[in-house]
This record gives C-alpha cells, structure tokens and sequence, in this order.
C-alpha cells in the first residue's frame, strides 16, 4: 500500500510529465525517462548550487554563451524555459525499488547488481531530449566531492566536472560524464569477437570533448585560487597542489564505485589494462606491442568466460583518467605561483605536498599514456589483420 508522502510524490511525478511533455505514453513512447522526485539526493541540493554558481561566474567573465541563466535543482515542479534544471539521482538497483520508482525501506542501494532504469549509470549527463537538464549520479558527486567537508566546502573535482558539462550546452550537444567498459563474451564466433573490437576503434568526435576540458581548465585556474577553494594557511602554490591530490583522491573515489557497480572487483580487466600489474613506465614501444598482442590474441582464440577492457574513450575519456589528467595539467599552473603567504606552522606541509603532488602526477600521467598506445596499437592491429604467427 502506498502511504501519502509516496502517494503524493509520485502525482507531482506524473503531474510534471503532463505539463511538459503532454501526455504520460508519449513521453514513455520518446524514451525519455522523468525521475521521481523520492529519487532526488536534495542533501546535494547546496553543494551543486554553490559550485555552479563558481562555474557560471567564470563563463559570463569569459563571455561563454549558454542558454539559461538560472539554476534549480532537484525540482518537482516543471522548470521555466531559461532555467538549467539538475537533477541528482540516488542509484538503486532493481530489486531495491517498487513499482513507482522509489527506493524501498530500508534498502539504500549499495551498488549491487544491476542497476534500474532511473538511476544514472555513467557520473553526469547532458540531456539529449529535454532542454536545459543535467543529470548527475548521487553516488558519483559525493565521489567528486572525496576530501571536502564542512570546514572545506569547495571541490575542485566537483568544479571541474560541472564546468566541464556547462561547456556541453555551450557547445549544443549532448555529453556525458561517464565511462565504458567492454564485455567480450569469448564463447563467440571469432568474426563476432573481431567485429566488436573494430567497433572500439571506429573513429569519434574528441574535438569536442578536448575543447568541453579546456574550458572547464579555465573555470578551475580562475576559480581554484580564491575561497572556497584556496587553503588559507597555504601559499598560492602549495593551496594549488593540495586542490591537485583532492582531484586525485576524487578519481579514486570514482574509480572505486565505478569497479564495484561494474562488479570489477569479482572480475577483472584483462591483465594488460590492469593498473595494479608490474608496468615498467615509461613504457617501450616493445612491451606495448607485446601486450596489445597477447590482448587480441587472448580475444580472438579464448573460447570460454569473459575478457572486460576499458573502452577506447576516443569520444569521453573515463571520469578517473580525465581528473587525472587534470590534476596533472594543473601541475603546470602551480609550479608558476607564489610560495609566499604560508603560516609559519605549515610551511613543511606545503613544501612537502609541492615535492610530492608531481611525483604522483607522474604515475597517473604515465599509466594514462601507457593505456593511450595500447588502445592505438589494439587497432592497428585489428585493422591490418590478425595473423595465426602472432598468436603462436
């Protein structure tokens, strides 16, 4: 039996559904998905509000056209044109929910097995359908936000990510936020198998997505040097490099809850995209052909269970790789700013966190362009032909 509060939750669902899109089938029938509202995290409502209000102060700076002035989040009433709708999803899985879509008692997702039709699968979204609306995972910004707190309310992955979706309605297309990985089923023919790894390789729109980074790299190197973001008892530089590791320690959040909702942590990526295996890096050019072979060779001729691999991310790189990168890119405009202004007490902290911040960088940045060439040399092997001597 539904009691009122559900009841009531569930009418303003299918009210807004009406008022926007006409009628309840159509809106079914044009396969876009309105969220109930029981599914809002409106404990987020602040944090997201705050920090795109960071990220559109720095596009009306830099003359950065969208097509909203106002923000609401989490709404349960229709959203005026002109407005930028987000909504922030609690993920469940499809034995956690009732019919209407809500989370039954007691049963707050913990990210196992598949997960439903409502929740957001990859980190946010631009909607392709309806105008104006953002679509984050609940579980994915409070990955973004990995290192904030009360006493420390600004995130720099937060920030960087929201901008990174405003400049998806700048650019007038649809983005998301979210990776993929691939899923060979090895009891496949071998054409099947090969088909499927051509299709990784097809060629994609990264312009788009390299100019969405840059613009928000502007946000973060306008924003990231003052309050809330900036340490008070840092220096210019020293502050930089610590919003640095929390972009760091956000990737890794994401990369956690991101395994463990693709159930990463029963089944593996294949050993030669594996970042806990021995890598030697830089890598030679040697030992990446080496491991690309034995990748498609172990595809091709395997017949039973399963081989994942991350995607080829040539249209959105995977939300831990890309914060990596980030953070790395930032190392530039740190090493650039002042080491003045520190508290005397924390002065060792700072210069520590400046010495070991681009040691880190190094590791990430590396693994990232080791991960690049075996993803290059996968397709041109698939491309040129798969030879029966190479897989001897």
């Amino acid at each position: 039996m539904i009691g009122p509060s559900r009841l009531r939750c569930v009418l303003a669902w299918m009210v807004t559904v009406l008022l926007v899109c006409g009628s309840f089938p159509q809106e079914i029938l044009a396969g876009i998905t309105a969220i109930p509202p029981c599914r809002f995290d409106v404990s987020l409502n602040e944090p997201i509000r705050v920090t795109l209000s960071h990220a559109l102060d720095v596009f009306k700076l830099e003359k950065l056209s969208l097509p909203f002035d106002q923000v609401v989040v989490n709404s349960e009433t229709p959203v005026p044109p002109g407005w930028l709708h987000v909504e922030i999803v609690k993920d469940a899985t499809k034995g956690q929910v009732d019919q209407t879509g809500c989370q039954k008692h007691g049963q707050e997702s913990k990210g196992e097995g598949p997960l439903d039709q409502f929740s957001v699968p990859g980190g946010c979204y631009v909607s392709g359908e309806v105008p104006n609306l953002l679509r984050c995972s609940a579980g994915a910004v409070n990955s973004f936000m990995t290192g904030s707190s009360a006493t420390r309310p600004g995130s720099p992955a937060l920030l960087y990510v929201l901008a990174h979706e405003l400049a998806h309605f700048h650019q007038n297309r649809r983005g998301e936020f979210s990776g993929k990985i691939e899923t060979v089923d090895l009891h496949k023919p071998k054409a099947l198998k090969l088909q499927q790894l051509e299709r990784n390789c097809a060629p994609a729109l990264i312009t788009k997505e390299e100019e969405a980074d840059n613009l928000a790299l502007i946000v973060l190197r306008k924003r990231l040097p003052d309050a809330p973001y900036k340490e008070p008892l840092f220096s210019a530089k020293g502050s930089m490099y610590w919003n640095i590791d929390r972009i760091r320690l956000a990737a890794s959040e994401w990369d956690k809850v991101t395994g463990h909702r693709l159930g990463l942590s029963e089944v593996k990526v294949h050993r030669t995209f594996d970042p806990n295996r021995n890598i030697t890096l830089p890598a030679s050019a040697t030992s990446v052909k080496s491991a690309s072979q034995r990748f498609v060779c172990d595809v091709l001729k395997s017949s039973k269970g399963i081989i994942r691999y991350p995607a080829r991310q040539s249209t959105h790189p995977s939300p831990e790789a890309r914060l990596r990168k980030i953070a790395d890119i930032l190392g530039g405009s740190a090493a650039e700013m002042s080491e003045a202004g520190s508290a005397e007490a924390y002065q060792p902290i700072a210069n520590l966190q400046a010495g070991v911040s681009p040691i880190f960088a190094f590791f990430d940045r590396e693994f990232g362009i080791y991960i690049e060439k075996i993803h290059s040399e996968v397709c041109s092997v698939v491309n040129g032909g798969v030879t029966e001597a190479m897989c001897e």
